[in-house]
């Protein structure tokens, strides 16, 4: 909860218990107990703005009020009914906000602070094979995270353009709109346009998001990335992802390959079509930065490809493919597009989650064999095996318990509950965020800037090594 809320509810509570007890039946003492909590209510609505978790805490206050102000004392029937209604109102005003937080990421003892700032990369020479106009050529935009001189950055949007993408949440995820309206005040600590430091060069990580996801998956890692001292670009896959923002002001939505029939020959699967495409999206990236302000900040000699999912696919067939790549983290993806003449050119970081199991039941309500749910996973750790025989350095394989396939981005930090909600594994899901993370950073600092570090070992965490 906010600082504000927080305080909200304590005068709330104290009010109630006034109230309930009798106490301070002087009038004007008693009417200072609505007066402070009003006060604050004002300054809570103005400063960090309302949202629904907070309607019961509202409602609250104004049944306080009117019976801080009633003249006449109810009977003992009334009264302990209206207590009783007022305090469920209170759990409620606690138990909803704390439910469904406020998310805020600071960088907290980091040495840099950080800069955002969004690009946007237009590939004339790429025509863009998800839709049907010839004449459409690659387009993709990018958020940028980079080390800042300025520490004391404040904060700024989570999602950047909230208002104006918010219906494709609506439509992913199907809440009314009223429910969506308080991710606008996640933050992260960043500031936008901030001095970027030139006084040294800083390590490159590009970040690919999951299929039919967006670029702001992982917002809060990718900000304390840059933070710890790396240049960081995440980018948003056009037509992969639930909503992009083209550079005419026009916003899209997904667009399934097979929708347009197929058109390039495959090569394992449509999703290896795709990660060609966003392996082709990163040179374009690294082009357009090369051409930017921020080259001078930038080690183009050493970059790292993070992705989760689909982009984790991309990260792990970048590595084989592009140049100067020193490190490939796939957070819970499936190694597509590689064929045996093709070798890791660099050391990698697979990290996957517990896979899920299923009863016969439910495998022959389906009309399927157990066979067909396990050998897509047997494929995974066969070639995530193979891929790390061959790895040049010291690479990793992790496997979490307790989590699902969304524990590897930060949607399920939106609850404490989110194992409850079906948004989370069974696995804290701040923890698992946490390690993660230093996993994550682990390897980046002693692949990208060489820096001797020891792999983190958690309990219960499984750690292949080559």
């Amino acid at each position: 909860m906010r600082i504000l809320e927080i305080l909200f509810i304590a005068l709330l509570s104290i009010q109630l218990l006034v109230l309930m007890t009798g106490v301070l039946k002087e009038t004007l003492i008693r009417k200072w107990f609505w007066i402070i909590p009003l006060i604050v209510l004002n300054l809570h609505l103005f400063i960090e703005g309302y949202r629904w978790q907070m309607f019961p805490g509202y409602f609250l206050s104004l049944m306080l009020l009117l019976s801080l102000f009633s003249k006449k004392e109810p009977g003992k029937l009334v009264r302990t009914l209206r207590n009783t209604g007022l305090i469920l109102l209170l759990i409620l005003t606690v138990a909803l906000p704390a439910v469904l937080p406020v998310l805020s990421f600071s960088n907290d003892s980091d040495a840099y602070g950080v800069g955002v700032n969004e690009i946007q990369v237009f590939d004339k020479s790429r025509e863009e094979i998800l839709t049907k106009n010839p004449d459409d050529f690659r387009e993709v935009s990018v958020r940028l995270f980079y080390p800042s001189t300025e520490k004391n950055t404040g904060y700024t949007n989570y999602t950047p353009n909230f208002e104006k993408v918010k219906k494709a949440y609506e439509k992913k995820l199907g809440w009314p709109p009223f429910l969506l309206e308080y991710l606008k005040y996640f933050k992260i600590e960043a500031g936008e346009n901030a001095e970027l430091v030139t006084s040294e060069k800083f390590p490159l990580v590009i970040y690919s998001h999951g299929l039919t996801n967006n670029y702001t998956e992982a917002t809060g890692r990718m900000a304390k990335l840059a933070g710890r001292g790396y240049v960081v670009v995440a980018i948003n896959h056009t037509y992969s992802s639930d909503y992009a923002i083209l550079s005419n002001g026009e916003m899209v939505g997904y667009k399934a390959l097979s929708q347009l029939g197929d058109p390039i020959e495959k090569i394992d699967s449509v999703k290896t079509i795709l990660a060609d495409q966003w392996v082709d999206d990163a040179k374009s990236v690294i082009k357009k930065l090369r051409q930017s302000k921020y080259s001078e900040s930038i080690d183009f000699n050493s970059i790292g490809l993070v992705g989760f999912s689909a982009g984790g696919t991309m990260a792990t067939l970048g590595s084989h493919t592009m140049d100067n790549v020193k490190a490939a983290i796939n957070l819970d993806g499936t190694p597509r597009g590689l064929n045996s003449d093709m070798k890791p050119l660099s050391p990698q970081l697979f990290m996957f989650s517990e896979p899920v199991y299923y009863s016969d039941a439910q495998i022959n309500a389906w009309g399927i064999t157990r066979e067909m749910i396990d050998a897509p996973l047997r494929l995974i750790d066969d070639r995530s095996k193979e891929i790390l025989s061959e790895a040049p350095e010291k690479s990793y394989i992790v496997r979490i318990p307790g989590t699902l396939h969304s524990n590897f981005i930060e949607y399920p930090l939106i609850s404490p509950l989110s194992s409850i909600l079906e948004i989370g594994g069974s696995i804290d899901s701040w923890k698992c965020y946490r390690m993660i993370n230093e996993m994550i950073y682990a390897f980046l600092d002693e692949k990208l800037k060489n820096k001797p570090t020891e792999f983190p070992k958690f309990q219960d965490v499984s750690i292949t090594e080559n």
